[in-house]
């Protein structure tokens, strides 16, 4: 487990991993970033991005950034 970006994405350089699992702040840029940057390092890594702002174009710039999977904090019940 990784406590900052810089932690995660020295951690990336000397191993692999299968899944990351990130949250997404609204209008989280580095966020955001940190998702091209994952997959830049580790093509193969699956990125699971959660969020509670779950708009249209927040889950779209999520998913084009290189996310596999965008999962929303709010609860639908």
């Amino acid at each position: 487990m990784c406590c900052s970006v810089e932690d995660l994405l020295n951690h990336l350089k000397d191993h692999q991993v299968d899944i990351i699992i990130t949250g997404i702040l609204s209008s989280d840029e580095i966020g955001i970033s940190l998702i091209s940057q994952i997959k830049k390092l580790n093509k193969m890594a699956k990125i699971i991005a959660f969020s509670s702002i779950s708009s249209s174009i927040t889950i779209q710039t999520i998913m084009e950034a290189g996310a596999d999977a965008f999962v929303s904090k709010k609860n639908r019940y």
